[in-house]
């Protein structure tokens, strides 16, 4: 009788290249990202200064789309990487399903950087993965003055059992028209104000 082992090469090979995260057929990208600044971009996390007391909520960098973000039935969402550095005080706050799972603080000026295997994951709150859920990370300025920051969310969106998603819903930064459209655009032209709006895009699998 021939006994057949799990085969562990690709969880081994990451132990050894966390910064280069190995992704399987069956996984994406999905990254959450803030720019508070006062120059203007057509990327829609580009935001202006955040006000002293306000808080925001992180931008989809697929779609432009606000957290939360829904995790469809079916798919699991671990995040894996946190990053941020910000000009005045910050309050973090992580939610899954409207609930507060996490907060964190970020010191002015003094980048906050973590890296972890499963900081967060969708399948410990719900090991079936049968229903849909929201993922959702907000900011606010505990400061006096105006922030200027960069804050960036870096997850993985892992197809457990269903289809794999090949559209998206972008959102024109510019008037807020929704459009359904491929996985892979990156530019929109938005047909209400003929604005563009630029995207990210994270292949299944990641890029080769």
């Amino acid at each position: 009788m021939v006994v057949t082992l799990p085969d562990y090469s690709l969880q081994i090979l990451r132990a050894y290249t966390i910064k280069k995260y190995q992704l399987s057929t069956d996984e994406k990208f999905k990254t959450f990202i803030i720019v508070a600044d006062t120059e203007s971009s057509p990327y829609p996390w580009v935001i202006s200064p955040v006000s002293p007391g306000s808080t925001v909520h992180f931008i989809d960098a697929e779609t432009g789309l606000s957290t939360p973000f829904t995790v469809p039935a079916g798919y699991d969402l671990e995040i894996l990487k946190l990053w941020g550095c910000s000009s005045e005080p910050v309050l973090s706050r992580e939610y899954v399903d409207g609930y507060l799972i996490d907060n964190l603080h970020l010191v002015s000026f003094y980048p906050y950087f973590e890296q972890e295997i499963n900081l967060t994951r969708i399948s410990d709150f719900d090991p079936t993965l049968s229903t849909d859920h929201t993922y959702d990370v907000t900011a606010t300025n505990m400061g006096d003055e105006d922030i200027l920051a960069t804050a960036i969310m870096i997850g993985i969106l892992r197809k457990v059992h269903t289809e794999k998603i090949t559209t998206k819903v972008v959102r024109c930064k510019y008037c807020g028209h929704q459009e359904e459209v491929p996985l892979e655009t990156t530019r929109y032209k938005c047909p209400k104000c003929g604005m563009t709006t630029l995207f990210m895009y994270y292949p299944w699998g990641g890029r080769k």
